[in-house]
């Protein structure tokens, strides 16, 4: 049996002159795609694996990230 602790880590941050530059005021992470975020998406996969703690690194519009998210319990 493996007693390791795995932890999942997600690059969510977008410069903001690349996204100003392709139009977007909205994080890639953020870009809703079937009904939710991107970045849900890599969420939910790493939970059904069975990762329980997960590190995001943010930097643009990381509020918008952080209103959406909140502390992840929900996910």
């Amino acid at each position: 049996m493996n007693s390791k602790k795995l932890m999942g880590v997600i690059l969510a941050a977008d410069q903001e002159d690349a996204m100003k530059k392709q139009g977007f005021e909205t994080p890639h992470a953020m870009l809703f795609i079937g009904g939710k975020p991107l970045m849900q998406y890599h969420i939910e996969y790493m939970r059904d694996i069975g990762i329980k703690e997960l590190l995001v690194l943010v930097k643009y519009k990381k509020d918008e990230i952080i209103k959406y998210f909140g502390d992840g319990q929900n996910f």
